[in-house]
C-alpha cells in the first residue's frame, strides 16, 4: 500500500484566509478587495513558507503597483500598510 503525502495546512494560513474574507467583504473599494484577493492567491500557492513573509512580499508588490496607477494612491497604500500590520497582528493571536 503506498502512503499518501497529506499537506499540512498552516494554521497561520488559515486565519490569514479568514481574515482576507472578512475584509473582502467589508471594504468598498475594488482595487483594495482586488489587492486582497492577491494575497489570498500568493499564500496559497506559498506553501511551506512564513506567512508573515509573503504578507511583506504582498504589499511591497502592491505599493510598486499602485505608483503605475494615475492620480492620487495615498489613500489606497495607507489602507494597504494598515491591513498588512494588522493581518500579521492577528497572525499571533
Amino acid at each position: 500500500m503506498v502512503a499518501q503525502a497529506k499537506l499540512k495546512v498552516s494554521p497561520d494560513l488559515d486565519k490569514l484566509q479568514y481574515f482576507l474574507m472578512l475584509r473582502q467583504f467589508e471594504t468598498q473599494s475594488g482595487v483594495i478587495r482586488a489587492a486582497y484577493q492577491r494575497l489570498a492567491d500568493q499564500a496559497s500557492d506559498s506553501a511551506g513558507w512564513n506567512i508573515r513573509t509573503v504578507i511583506l512580499d504582498w504589499l511591497e508588490a502592491e505599493l510598486r503597483d499602485l505608483r503605475k496607477l494615475p492620480g492620487d494612491t495615498k489613500t489606497v497604500a495607507s489602507e494597504l500598510m494598515r491591513a498588512a500590520v494588522a493581518l500579521s497582528n492577528a497572525l499571533k493571536q
